[in-house]
């Protein structure tokens, strides 16, 4: 009798791009509360996050580098408010 062989999981994205979607992810909340604590932060940090998730998204966890990018242009957009905000009111 032959041994029953599992079928293997074939991945074809690379491991680092997964990295990349959650790397997007962390950012991008580093930057919506970064923007809350401190404008350039959030504008930074968010900016960062923007740019890891555009390579993020070539991975498999895709909808993590998507919701990366959305609190990465979320933390930009408070961040530049913020800015604006506190360069008008002084």
């Amino acid at each position: 009798m032959e041994p029953v062989q599992q079928p293997q999981s074939v991945s074809s994205a690379d491991p680092a791009q997964n990295k990349k979607a959650s790397i997007s992810l962390v950012l991008g909340v580093l930057g919506v509360i970064g923007s809350l604590i401190y404008a350039l932060a959030g504008v930074l940090f968010g900016a960062a996050g923007l740019i890891v998730s555009f390579s993020g998204r070539k991975s498999e966890k895709k909808n993590l580098a998507t919701a990366g990018m959305v609190l990465s242009i979320l933390g930009i957009a408070l961040g530049a408010f913020a800015f604006v905000l506190k360069f008008f009111a002084f």
